[in-house]
């Protein structure tokens, strides 16, 4: 049986929802249980829209109670439709959540920090690079979804609601009206702990591990705005990266020891709203979460594909080197380049520091801003004591990971491996391993005396760990093969150990983290690139530079950058970690664009409560 009630009933709703809607009684024989339903939804506080569903159920009753009231108390029931439920009723209700950014925009700056009530230290560190100080920008002033500024609705730069001394600026240029730093704000609208959990909720893509994006792997669009949610992870963007959206970064335990749990490099760039949280009552001062943005300038025309030699921050050259052709250099600022004697180079040199001892030989240039050279060195070309460094844009580190299974040969062996993800690769003496072609990825090589490594097709050999060698080594092109040293391409994420005798390598390496050391009589042919460099007697790259890591390096700087809103809740944080070349520009069209997005999207139902 089914009782209307007239539409003029009313249920006194929760504080931030008014309801007002047609109700309905009905009754269960078998139960006696009746269900008064009614449902809403509407506007509330907390930059936050609420939904409302309450459900009133009457107290049991007896089969007799009710046939009384369905013969002798109808009239009367309707009569009396202006009257609120009897205390006889038992209420429960659920409360819905959904963030609505736009509505509290006009509170954020570019980079805002949201204290939490407990805490006694709060601080946001925007620190750069002293190396290039006005190349960390971070402006307030009002962009528009492609980035340009739109002359209205500027904000500050950096925004919190605790004292202005919470926010530290060194080597940055930070800028916005009314002011680049605003302390005291009123943003008890936000609230973080809320948006995290609805974010969490409603993520369409989940991250608890360490991951990396580059332009491969980009997420959303101008017109498909994501929800990304990482937990206790390293998230690195990188490349050409793009993502769209809502990016949330929650930190459960953060530490001063651990490294950013966000990194963006290269080109890489977030449009939408960049929330870092931090857990509730981290608790030590030393507790801080990092966000790395780091970019690079402009290269001055050199090009990455005419070195053979190209140390990150140093080269070191002993006695009797002889590099045939190619240009050998140091990237970095304060990076070295040391040549003791008896070296003969057929390109040309640079490096902000430079020492070039007796008796060497330089066909081409030199390019330094210190350093010496002994006078019965002879110079073919000519001497620039002027240098900018960087020298160039290095080459993307593609990112990568190993495989679960090894695969282990004793002395003596012979073995041919297919293309694919491995862990360890294993050899005794004497060792032969030919790679079939195509990619590899693995932990370690490891080659025991005379070993050797042969490609027979175009191979990119990925190394996660290190390579080891022994005296005797050598890597090349399979004979008849017709492939030459930019054929094979090692990226290692390590160290490669030559530090032996008699050792042959043709091929392309890039090993930005590690050292490239090689003891007496080493043979190298193709490109070498790692972040140091050195070899001791008798080095020499008698064949031609082949190099296949083209053109890339040269060109305009690289800018990571977040438009639309960074917001930070909890203690401590640091960004850009050190670093620079990097952009945080305030887009209120881009948090509108968010809203729109989470406009589409479900509530998250929460705070159920039952009431007598």
């Amino acid at each position: 049986m089914v009782i209307f009630v007239p539409r003029s009933v009313k249920v006194a709703a929760p504080r931030q929802v008014r309801l007002a809607m047609t109700a309905f009684l009905r009754q269960r024989h078998k139960t006696g249980v009746a269900y008064c339903v009614f449902q809403g939804r509407g506007p509330g506080g907390n930059g936050l829209e609420t939904g409302t569903l309450r459900r009133h159920v009457m107290k049991r009753m007896s089969v007799l109670t009710i046939s009384l009231l369905l013969v002798m108390g109808f009239g009367i029931f309707c009569l009396s439709a202006g009257t609120a439920f009897s205390a006889e009723e038992k209420k429960v209700s659920v409360t819905g959540i959904k963030p609505a950014v736009g509505t509290v925009s006009a509170s954020l700056g570019a980079l805002s920090l949201l204290g939490r009530a407990g805490e006694t230290t709060y601080a946001l560190t925007v620190a750069g690079s002293a190396s290039a100080a006005s190349e960390l920008v971070v402006e307030g002033e009002n962009h528009d979804a492609s980035g340009n500024l739109t002359g209205a609705g500027d904000r500050p730069g950096l925004v919190t609601d605790e004292v202005v001394g919470s926010l530290s600026t060194s080597n940055a240029v930070v800028s916005g009206d009314p002011s680049a730093l605003l302390g005291g704000e009123d943003l008890s609208a936000v609230d973080p702990a809320e948006m995290v959990a609805y974010f969490k909720y409603a993520a369409d893509l989940t991250i608890t591990a360490d991951t990396a994006y580059d332009e491969t792997n980009n997420i959303g669009g101008a017109a498909d705005y994501q929800i990304v949610y990482v937990q206790d992870a390293q998230l690195t963007l990188e490349g050409d990266f793009e993502g769209y959206g809502v990016l949330v970064i929650d930190d459960q335990n953060p530490a001063s020891s651990r490294d950013p749990r966000l990194v963006m490099l290269n080109n890489a760039k977030w449009v939408g709203l960049v929330l870092v949280n931090q857990a509730d009552g981290a608790g030590s001062a030393d507790d801080v979460t990092r966000v790395k943005m780091m970019g690079t300038a402009a290269s001055t025309g050199f090009d990455v594909g005419d070195f053979v030699l190209l140390g990150i921050d140093s080269i070191a050259m002993h006695n009797h080197q002889d590099v045939a052709s190619g240009d050998v250099g140091v990237v970095n600022a304060g990076g070295t380049f040391t040549a003791d004697a008896h070296g003969v180079w057929g390109g040309s040199i640079m490096a902000d520091n430079l020492s070039l001892g007796h008796h060497c030989t330089v066909a081409g240039d030199l390019h330094y801003n210190t350093g010496s050279v002994d006078h019965h060195s002879s110079i073919g070309g000519a001497t620039y004591t002027t240098l900018s460094t960087p020298l160039l844009t290095l080459p993307t580190f593609p990112s990568f990971s190993a495989g679960v299974a090894d695969v282990s040969l004793g002395n003596n062996a012979t073995h041919t491996l297919a293309a694919g993800s491995y862990k360890d690769i294993t050899f005794g003496s004497n060792g032969v391993l030919y790679l079939s072609g195509g990619d590899y990825y693995i932990e370690d090589l490891s080659m025991g005396v005379w070993g050797e490594v042969y490609f027979q097709a175009p191979t990119t050999l990925h190394v996660a760990g290190d390579i080891n060698i022994d005296n005797g080594f050598t890597l090349q092109a399979d004979a008849g093969s017709g492939l030459s040293a930019k054929d094979c391409m090692l990226y290692v994420a390590g160290d490669f150990d030559v530090d032996r005798n008699h050792v042959v390598i043709y091929a392309n390496l890039y090993m930005p983290n590690g050292s490239f050391t090689g003891h007496n009589h080493i043979e190298l042919g193709g490109a070498f690139i790692a972040r140091s460099i050195e070899f001791h007697n008798h080095f020499n790259v008698p064949a031609s530079l082949d190099s296949g890591f083209g053109s890339a390096g040269g060109g305009s700087a690289e800018r990571p950058q977040i438009l639309g809103a960074v917001l930070m809740a909890g203690s401590q944080f640091h960004i850009p970690n050190g670093e620079t070349y990097a952009d945080i520009l305030y887009s209120s069209e881009v948090l509108t664009a968010v809203d729109s997005e989470l406009a589409a999207r479900p509530f998250k139902w929460v705070d159920w409560r039952e009431d007598e």
